[in-house]
């Protein structure tokens, strides 16, 4: 997921008022701070499957 994406689902989650929103798996290294918009947001997924050698 590019930068724009991720922004660009934020940013429908803040209009839609969604409660929840998806971000595992899509090898985010960071959070951006856009997040904190999200007023109405109860649950946060993250999760990332990662293999150690």
């Amino acid at each position: 997921m590019t930068k724009q994406q991720l922004l660009a689902n934020i940013q429908l989650a803040k209009q839609q008022q969604w409660q929840e929103l998806d971000l595992s798996q899509q090898g985010l290294t960071e959070l951006p701070p856009e997040l904190g918009q999200l007023h109405t947001l109860r649950t946060l997924y993250l999760y990332s499957q990662s293999k150690i050698k």
